[in-house]
């Protein structure tokens, strides 16, 4: 800062008249010590700082032509009211005709002050002399290194984040950089921090964390000590008002089970509508208390989704449950819900309604492919089965049903020819399920009865169950035809009888 010669101004009336009459001397004494005034005080810096000191310095002039030297006895600083004296020297020696002196003086002031400077001497001839210079000083809280301090919406017991701006606007670089943050938070994370210095016209960002235990109006407070260049220690206090908001816990969870190659997994949104991050996610599957599969998730901001798969293929069809065990605020939460795992739909094809006719060596086999599964299937084909006594042949040898939905049926038909002594004609279905091909082989019975062979019983139905445990075969094999036959022979005599008997009477 430039020093600068503070213009005269005499407040009081007497001295503006005695300044005018006399080029600016207030005298008491002999008529030769109007030669001897006060030709300015200059204050630097201009706007010295609150308890800082400062330097004030004095030009005491000798004019030519008075009565020789001034001999400068005191020259002090007294506030404008006569009390208190802030500064004195004493016995500054004299100052020869046409000459000058300058007199430093060093003061610090809490506040701006309306002073008045004063000297006192005496000349060769012994007269007295008194003078004094109104002087004004601004003293100012300094403006050239200011501080800001930015919060996001605090909410109770999470980390709201602060950033503290220190800007240097100054000429000269600031060094002994000390900032310290206070709060009423629980915490605050590295609250106090130091640098070595902070150019000229720069800037520096400190950037950490607090945590509020309470809602409501909450300050944040900085405060930031540094040295000038001149060597003057400084301190700057910043406050930011903020309002603390409750903790809002809302955590949804919403599952969706999906059958993927026969095994159960359990697609899982977890999103967060509460005003803190929550942290820590784990989630698992659980059926009775067993856990069937956990797993980890990110971290969620507010008002933000994250999609989690937890595999369940060694679960049983039932009901189970996921769980989402999370952190928010510092504290341990949990949100659940009720699943219900099911069995993977599948197409299941059987036999029902078969017909079996034998002819000698051939066999005719009429039936329906029927879909008793809760899928569809496709590519249905039935085929005679392959067997050293039992042969396919023409002209169906093989039946190509096609696509059966769940629920329906599609008919075929089959013709073999078999040797002696067979039994059972092996009858082989295949059909697409899900992409894979499915093969059973069922026997099917010449008395009319089918017989499900071991390694396919689980998935063949029993041809004579649909027809009430009888082909329509057997059940003409159990009609009693010699009794019909008796009956129609008797019948037949009673009708003979009575025409007889008829041709008698007439």
């Amino acid at each position: 800062m430039t020093n600068r010669k503070v213009p005269v101004v005499i407040s009081l009336v007497g001295l503006l008249v005695a300044s005018l009459a006399t080029g600016g001397i207030v005298s008491i004494g002999a008529a030769a010590s109007e030669t001897v005034t006060i030709g300015g005080v200059t204050v630097s810096p201009e706007d010295p700082a609150p308890g800082e000191p400062f330097d004030v310095t004095v030009t005491i002039e000798n004019l030519e032509g008075g009565s020789g030297a001034f001999d400068v006895t005191d020259v002090y600083v007294r506030d404008s009211s006569g009390l208190p004296e802030y500064e004195r020297v004493e016995n500054l020696g004299s100052i020869g005709e046409g000459q000058s002196m300058e007199v430093p003086l060093q003061l610090s002031l809490a506040d701006s002050k309306n002073l008045r400077v004063h000297v006192r001497g005496r000349t060769d001839a012994g007269s007295l002399v008194k003078l004094s210079y109104p002087l004004y000083v601004s003293v100012e809280e300094p403006d050239d290194v200011q501080v800001s301090i930015e919060t996001e919406d605090p909410v109770v017991g999470g980390d709201t984040p602060v950033d503290v701006t220190v800007a240097n606007g100054d000429d000269d670089a600031i060094s002994n950089v000390d900032l310290e943050l206070t709060t009423e938070a629980r915490s605050v994370d590295a609250a106090r921090t130091v640098r070595g210095t902070i150019g000229a016209h720069s800037t520096w960002q400190y950037s950490t964390t607090v945590t509020f235990n309470e809602t409501g109006s909450q300050s944040v407070d900085a405060v930031l000590s540094y040295t000038t260049r001149e060597g003057y220690d400084r301190s700057i206090r910043e406050s930011q008002a903020v309002d603390v908001a409750a903790l809002t816990d809302d955590v949804a969870l919403a599952t969706q089970t999906e059958m993927r190659n026969g095994s159960n997994d359990l697609v899982t949104t977890l999103t967060n509508f509460g005003n803190l991050p929550v942290e820590d996610v784990q989630l698992r599957a659980q059926r009775n208390g067993k856990v069937i599969d956990r797993t980890t998730a990110a971290n969620l901001e507010p008002f933000a989704s994250t999609v989690v798969e937890l595999d369940a293929a060694d679960i049983a069809p039932g009901d189970g449950e996921v769980i989402a065990n999370y952190e928010i605020g510092g504290t341990d939460r949990t949100v659940s819900r009720n699943i219900t795992f099911e069995s993977e739909p599948a197409a299941e094809i059987v036999l029902t309604g078969v017909e079996v006719q034998q002819t000698g060596e051939t066999v005719l086999l009429r039936g329906d492919a029927s879909n008793i599964g809760d899928a569809d299937a496709g590519g249905v084909l039935v085929s005679v089965g392959t067997d050293k006594r039992v042969t396919p042949v023409s002209p169906s040898k093989q039946y190509f049903v096609g696509a059966v939905d769940r629920s329906e049926f599609g008919t075929f038909e089959l013709t073999a020819r078999t040797t002696d002594n067979v039994s059972s004609i092996p009858v082989t279905l295949e059909y697409m399920d899900d992409g894979e091909r499915v093969s059973n082989t069922v026997d099917l019975a010449l008395t009319g009865e089918s017989a499900p062979s071991q390694s396919s019983a689980a998935n063949v139905a029993d041809s004579s169950q649909s027809q009430g445990g009888q082909s329509p075969f057997a059940m003409l094999g159990q009609i009693p035809w010699g009794l019909i036959g008796l009956g129609i022979a008797g019948i037949s005599v009673a009708i003979g009888g009575v025409a007889f008997w008829r041709r008698r009477e007439s």
